[in-house]
C-alpha cells in the first residue's frame, strides 16, 4: 500500500493513494506509508484521503466511486484502440496476400484466349441470323434499306467468326489469311444488291476454304495449306450464311448464286458420304479383328461372383447285394 501526503500544507491531514490495489475496503482505514518520490516529488493521486490524528485514513466513497470509474473508462477505450489497431493490421495483411497472390497469377492461355473469342464470335453471328430471318421472313413489314443492311452485317459477322474459326484450327492463319479467307469490311452505308452479292459469293468461299481445312485438321484428307492434325479443344465450324433477299431464280445473277450454293452443298455431302463409309468400313474391320481374337482366358470364370465355376460332381455307383436259392449276387442299387 502506497499512502503520501496529498501536499506538504496539509501533512497529516490528506493522503494520497498512489495505487488503486492498495484500498482493500472502500470507506475503510489504511495505514500510511511514503511515496517512493518524496516530497519533492509527490507522486499522482488516484484517490484523495483524510488522515486523522492517529494516522488513519479514511477514503469518501463518492469521490472512490468516481475514480475508479474513470479509470475502468480509460482502460476500455485503450483496450478498443488496441483491437482496432489490429482489425486494421489483420485488413492490410489480407490486402498485401492477395496482391502477391494477383500477382504471382499464370497468363493466359493464348490458344484458350483464342477459343473463347471464337465461342463468342459464332454466338454472335447466330443471333444476327436469328434476327435477320424475322426480317426476311416479313419482307412488307421492313423496308428494303432495313433488310439489306441486316444482310450485310450478317455476312460481316460470319466472316468475322469463320476468321476466329481458322486461327483456332490452323495457326499458321495467325500471322497470314489465305486470299479466300480475308474477312469483310466493317459494314458502313446503305449496300445494294450488287455488293450484297458480291460478298455473299465471298461468304460461299470462305465456308469451302473452312470445310477443307477442317477436313485436314482432322487428319482425314491432305491439304496444299500443310494443316497439322488439330488436337485442342472443339470448336465448330459457323454454318454457312442463307442467299441473298430480295430476288428470285429469274435473275441471272442470283440464278448463278444458287448454283454456285448447290455445288457447295453438294460436294460437302459427298465428303459427308465417304467419311461415313471410312468409318463403318473401320468399324468392320475392328469387330472382325475382335472376333478372331477372342481369348477364352476367363470362360471359367463365373461373372457374378469373380470365382471360378465349381467343378462338376461324378456320381458314384453304388451296388447292392441279392441272395436266393443259394446264389448270391450283386446289382446296381
Amino acid at each position: 500500500m502506497s499512502l503520501v501526503g496529498g501536499s506538504p500544507a496539509f501533512a497529516g491531514r490528506f493522503a494520497c493513494v498512489q495505487h488503486i490495489g492498495a484500498l482493500a475496503d472502500v470507506g475503510g482505514h489504511l495505514a500510511p506509508s511514503q511515496c517512493q518520490g518524496g516530497a519533492a516529488a509527490p507522486c499522482k493521486c488516484l484517490v484523495a484521503a483524510v488522515v486523522d490524528d492517529a494516522g488513519s485514513v479514511s477514503i469518501p466513497t463518492s469521490r472512490f466511486l468516481f475514480q475508479t470509474s474513470r479509470i475502468q473508462v480509460d482502460f476500455s477505450m485503450s483496450r478498443q484502440i488496441q483491437m482496432m489497431f489490429r482489425a486494421t493490421g489483420a485488413l492490410m495483411f489480407v490486402v498485401v496476400a492477395l496482391s502477391g497472390c494477383a500477382a504471382i497469377s499464370p497468363p493466359p492461355d493464348p490458344q484458350q484466349q483464342l477459343v473463347i473469342s471464337q465461342r463468342d464470335a459464332r454466338g454472335v453471328y447466330e443471333k444476327k441470323l436469328i434476327s435477320y430471318k424475322a426480317l426476311a421472313e416479313n419482307p412488307n413489314t421492313y423496308s428494303r434499306t432495313q433488310i439489306l443492311e441486316a444482310y450485310q452485317a450478317l455476312l460481316y459477322q460470319y466472316s468475322v467468326a469463320a476468321v476466329n474459326w481458322v486461327r483456332v484450327v490452323y495457326p499458321a492463319a495467325r500471322q497470314t489469311l489465305p486470299p479466300s479467307l480475308q474477312p469483310f469490311p466493317v459494314p458502313s452505308g446503305t449496300p445494294t444488291l450488287a455488293d450484297v452479292n458480291q460478298n455473299y459469293e465471298h461468304a460461299l468461299e470462305m465456308n469451302a476454304a473452312m470445310w477443307d481445312i477442317n477436313g485436314a485438321a482432322d487428319g482425314r484428307k491432305p491439304s496444299k495449306l500443310s494443316i497439322p492434325k488439330y488436337t485442342g479443344t472443339l470448336v465448330i465450324m459457323p454454318s454457312a450464311p442463307p442467299l441473298p433477299p430480295l430476288q428470285d431464280v429469274r435473275d441471272p445473277k442470283y440464278a448463278r448464286l444458287v448454283a454456285m450454293t448447290r455445288k457447295v452443298d453438294e460436294a460437302q455431302k459427298a465428303d459427308l458420304a465417304q467419311q461415313r463409309i471410312a468409318i463403318d468400313k473401320q468399324i468392320a474391320e475392328n469387330n472382325a479383328w475382335r472376333a478372331a481374337h477372342v481369348s477364352h482366358e476367363y470362360d471359367s470364370i463365373d461373372p457374378r461372383t469373380g470365382r471360378p465355376y465349381p467343378a462338376p460332381q461324378q456320381e458314384v455307383q453304388r451296388w447292392c447285394t441279392i441272395s436266393g436259392g443259394g446264389v448270391v449276387s450283386r446289382v446296381p442299387c
